[in-house]
This record gives C-alpha cells, structure tokens and sequence, in this order.
C-alpha cells in the first residue's frame, strides 16, 4: 500500500533528522570543549533540525493516535459517548491544523527574507515545517477520523 511507503519514509525522514541533530552537537561539543575552537554554525543548524524532527514526530503521533490529550473525564463516560468525543476531538484538532497550515504559510512568506547567520537558506524554510507538516498532519487526522467513524458505527477495516 502507498500509505505503508509514505509513513516508512517520513519514519526514516524522522531518524535521518535525529541523527543529524545529534551529529551536529556532537561536532560542537567536540570542537568546543576538546579543540578549544567552537563552530559558529552549529547552532543554528541543531534547532532546525530540531524543529523539523518536533514537527515531523508530532504528524507521527498523530498518525497512529498517540497525540497527547487530556482523558481524564473520558474514561468516566459510556463507550459510546466516548467515541463521540475522539471523533469530535479529531475534527477539532482537523481545523486547528487548518488554521495552523494557513498562518503558517503567511508567516513563512514574511521569512522569506529574513536570513541566517550561518546556515545557506533563509527562515522561510523553517517556518515552512507549519505548512508542509501540518498538511500532513491534515492528511493523518482526516485518516483517524474516518477509523473512528467506520468504528463507531461497526464497519468493516478497509484493507
């Protein structure tokens, strides 16, 4: 299936990212503490990388419904309310990140001039992480609200 393919790629997207995060400190911690010559880009670098794996784990999250919510009066309600309340809860989250694409794309418009220190691209193309990954994050949640339709009413797992 084609979704199996995309999601193994933005897992691995998601890994690639880390190490490169941790690649990245690695090499100024080293330089810095051992070389006594600290990098100057470095920095830069790790919170982009940083901000795209946040973003890039939280669409994950949500793909496989791990978000972080707060449950506590769910567990007290009938299952039936229960789903009612994921479902609602899933087309809340639906326009929240419909918001979310869309100021994102104006706030990575207004960075496209705005420029780094030390990296060789301007902001917009770490803003851009909001418009890119909350489309996909669109995409995941649309998926989870059709499971908990299909679940809620007893219908079969589509294949």
């Amino acid at each position: 299936m084609i979704w199996q393919k995309i999601n193994r790629y933005i897992d691995s997207l998601a890994a690639l990212i880390l190490l490169l995060m941790a690649g990245t400190v690695a090499i100024q911690i080293f330089f810095r503490y051992i070389l006594n010559q600290p990098l100057w880009w470095p920095y830069e670098a790790a919170l982009f990388f940083f901000v795209w794996l946040i973003w890039i784990g939280g669409a994950t999250g949500m793909r496989d419904e791990k978000q972080i919510r707060v449950d506590f009066f769910e567990q007290y309600f009938p299952e039936p309310l229960r789903k009612g309340i994921a479902i609602f809860n899933s087309l809340v989250s639906i326009l929240f990140m419909i918001l979310v694409v869309y100021y994102g794309i104006k706030v990575t418009a207004i960075q496209a001039s705005a420029e780094y220190d030390a990296l060789p691209f301007n902001r917009d193309v770490l803003f851009s992480v909001a418009p890119i990954v909350g489309s996909l994050m669109i995409v995941y949640l649309m998926g989870v609200f059709i499971r908990q339709i299909r679940q809620m009413f007893g219908l079969p797992k589509k294949s």
